[in-house]
C-alpha cells in the first residue's frame, strides 16, 4: 500500500449527479494523488458508484504548482483543492493534458 504523508479531504454538496468525496494526498514517494469517489443514480451504465485516482509524479509537482497559479514553496494540495472545488473528475484530465503534466489515471465503475 502507498504511504500517505499528508491528505486533505472534502465532500461536495449533493447535486443532480449524487455525492462526491475527494482526497488529495502527498505520498511518501513524492508523488501527489487525487482520488475521488462519486455515488449517485446518474452514473454511466446504470451503476451508482465511480471511483478514480490521478497520480502526479513527484518530478512534475513544481510544474503542477505553476500550472495551478502557485509559486515556489506553495502547498500543492491546497492549490489543487482551490483549483478544483467542483467536479474535478471531469476537469482534471484536460487540465493535466493542457499543461503537459504526465499524470497516471485509474478508475472503476461498479457497486462492489
Amino acid at each position: 500500500m502507498t504511504q500517505r504523508v499528508r491528505t486533505l479531504a472534502w465532500t461536495l454538496p449533493p447535486d443532480a449527479y449524487g455525492r462526491r468525496h475527494l482526497e488529495v494526498s502527498q505520498l511518501a514517494s513524492g508523488d501527489v494523488s487525487v482520488a475521488g469517489h462519486d455515488i449517485g443514480a446518474a452514473l454511466p451504465g446504470g451503476t451508482s458508484e465511480y471511483e478514480y485516482a490521478w497520480t502526479i509524479p513527484g518530478a512534475e509537482i513544481a510544474e503542477l504548482v505553476t500550472a495551478l497559479g502557485g509559486g515556489p514553496g506553495e502547498d500543492v494540495l491546497a492549490l489543487l483543492v482551490a483549483g478544483f472545488p467542483t467536479n474535478p473528475s471531469a476537469r482534471l484530465g484536460p487540465f493535466f493534458e493542457e499543461h503537459g503534466i504526465h499524470a497516471r489515471f485509474w478508475s472503476r465503475y461498479g457497486d462492489d
